[in-house]
């Protein structure tokens, strides 16, 4: 009876004890904690309940905040922990600041998007240079007013538009918004550089930056004015190098000379050094053998002296392959280059033969940046400006191609007597051309297919250069030289406009690929050709249309990994003769009889004057 009653009583007080916890709303936190909660001991006739009582307290702990979601439990536990992390001195009296550390950082928010200065984003200075590709020019302007020339020359000023569209068929351009602001940017080029015709060339991928490159036809003024301050700066190179040969034989000859003297002076003073030794030597004899009378002071003749060292021989100038001029060649056309549509063209100087000829034994990625050192072996002469410019021309004469018939010569060249194995090299448009079908286009013999840029000599010239030639006049030629060097045999190249049938295969890849961009449609289709000793060269051809274009690394196809050129033999410090030949060392006695055939003995007749001396006196002393 007694636990029956009990345990209603104890049921009446939970009851009561959670009609009260419902009841606590936030206007009555500031009632005393135990009025609320009766089962806590001490409060009324309610029986004591350890479990109970925790599980209240820690629930009215737990209870959120409705303005900002936390708890005073979470609160407490993370001062508690940050004060036993930091162990304070004195927590007494500052364990309300940390308390409101601890509720400042919790509340703050750590994400602060406000700058203290504005950033532009990266697309804002893109914006930028592409506005000022869209303002128009004053060409532009003069050009509405003007009517429209049907028999203007198409290829002078291209729409890259229309060519890639042809290029889309074909599977291979840039996108069209990039396309259409490499034409703005190509028609502020042509506005602000005395530039006659431009295309453009392609895009050479680069591990930080792209180059997007274009191809020009500078105007005949700006050609010859070029040219003649090339001859200039030749000429001006030429002198400055004959005088510094000059000045080092007459640099030699004095240095000569000079060592001469300077040893006839060491022998005369060693000369008298000896003479003074042997004779203080004599004096030291005559005052041990007791004599009265000193020897007359000793004078030797000096040694001849040691011939210098033999001249040098004066290594013979190294005469390079002289670069072909502007509007010839490999420059004949000028490149412009820059990262980024908008950005300012850079034109690329023109190409050397060396740089070409050590382009071919290189293999560099290019970095974006004109700049960059080539560090390569070979040594490559220039930075990485140069080594674009060297791929450009070796790339553009293996790859840019026409269809047969769309180029001819000119008759005014045909007419003029040529020299013997001189190849042709003007061409202009057929004003005749009769469109090549796309089934020959398409052929994989490649013959209605040709070049139309110069090929590149070993040399890296288009056209053979003779070393063994005098150079300048009323230079004179040295006696003593060797022989004459024997006339190196003259290379000749394929000659322009040669079909791609004939070019040869690498590593049995054939160079070319051929195909149409449609079987359903062949009256829309495109002829489309690829390149496969340079990826990345494209060309097509449509009725009277056809372009060229590379987008690619800059890198000619390799069947077997680059393995760079071999160090060259070491050569040999000095010749070998007898003069430098180890000889045995004499024996102690070939030294003693070397030592007493170059002993310098006292006069004889010295002699016999002191024993006459010694007579007398012993006479007088008789």
């Amino acid at each position: 009876m007694d636990n029956q009653e009990n345990k209603s009583k104890r049921a009446s007080v939970d009851g009561k004890a959670s009609t009260a916890y419902e009841t606590v709303s936030s206007t009555a936190l500031e009632e005393p904690f135990v009025q609320r909660f009766p089962s806590i001991p001490g409060e009324g006739t309610a029986l004591p309940n350890d479990e109970n009582d925790y599980c209240r307290a820690k629930a009215y702990l737990m209870k959120q905040c409705m303005e900002t979601g936390d708890s005073l439990w979470d609160h407490l536990n993370e001062v508690l922990k940050k004060i036993l992390i930091e162990q304070p001195v004195n927590i007494g009296d500052t364990f309300e600041e940390f308390s409101y550390r601890v509720r400042q950082n919790r509340f703050k928010d750590k994400a602060d998007h406000l700058r203290d200065i504005y950033v532009p984003p990266e697309h804002h200075a893109l914006s930028l240079k592409l506005m000022g590709l869209l303002r128009p020019s004053d060409d532009t302007s003069d050009a509405q007013d003007k009517p429209h020339d049907d028999e203007e020359e198409p290829r002078a000023r291209p729409d890259l538009m229309e060519l890639l569209y042809f290029f889309e068929q074909t599977g291979v351009g840039l996108p069209r918004q990039e396309m259409f602001c490499i034409a703005l940017h190509l028609k502020k080029l042509a506005a602000s550089q005395p530039i006659e015709k431009y295309r453009f060339w392609g895009k050479v991928l680069g591990l930080e930056k792209n180059y997007y490159i274009v191809e020009t036809e500078l105007n005949e003024d700006e050609t010859a004015r070029r040219n003649a301050e090339r001859e200039e700066a030749e000429e001006l190179a030429k002198t400055e190098d004959s005088g510094a040969e000059t000045r080092t034989r007459d640099e030699l000859k004095e240095q000569r000379e000079r060592e001469l003297e300077e040893a006839k002076q060491r022998e005369i003073d060693f000369a008298a050094e000896r003479s003074q030794a042997k004779y203080q030597e004599l004096v030291r004899q005559a005052q041990e053998a007791g004599q009265s009378q000193m020897p007359e002071p000793v004078e030797l003749a000096p040694w001849p002296p040691i011939p210098p060292l033999p001249l040098p021989p004066i290594p013979a100038p190294i005469r390079k392959i002289p670069s072909e001029p502007s509007g010839i060649g490999v420059n004949k056309k000028t490149y412009f280059v820059c990262t980024e549509p908008g950005d300012q063209w850079v034109e690329l100087p023109d190409v050397t033969p060396e740089q070409i000829q050590v382009s071919r034994k290189i293999r560099r990625a290019f970095t974006g940046n004109l700049d960059s050192p080539m560090n390569t072996y070979p040594a490559f002469p220039g930075t990485e400006k140069n080594y674009l410019r060297a791929q450009i021309a070796r790339i553009s004469s293996g790859t840019q191609i026409s269809p047969l018939g769309f180029y001819t010569f000119n008759e005014e060249e045909e007419a003029e007597p040529e020299e013997e194995g001189a190849l042709k090299t003007n061409y202009t448009e057929n004003p005749d051309y009769e469109p090549v079908s796309i089934k020959d286009l398409t052929d994989p013999s490649m013959s209605f297919w040709v070049h139309h840029t110069p090929y590149i000599l070993k040399q890296g010239r288009t056209t053979w250069w003779n070393p063994t030639e005098n150079e300048a006049e009323g230079e004179e030629e040295e006696e003593g030289e060797g022989a004459p060097e024997e006339e190196e045999q003259k290379e000749i190249g394929p000659e322009l406009l040669t079909p791609l049938s004939e070019d040869a295969a690498l590593d049995s890849i054939t160079p070319w690929s051929t195909r149409s961009t449609s079987v359903l449609f062949p009256e829309f289709a495109i002829a489309t050709v690829r390149s496969n000793l340079w990826p990345g060269a494209y060309a097509f051809a449509a009725a009277k249309k056809f372009e060229n274009v590379y987008i690619g690394n800059g890198h000619k196809f390799s069947a077997t990994n680059h393995s760079p050129e071999p160090f060259g033999e070491i050569q040999d410090e000095y010749p070998t003769g007898p003069e430098i030949m180890e000889i045995l060392d004499p024996t102690p006695a070939e030294e003693e009889e070397w030592r007493l055939a170059h002993e310098v003995r006292a006069p004889e007749e010295e002699l016999p004057e002191e024993e006459e001396l010694d007579d007398e006196e012993l006479d007088d002393q008789d």
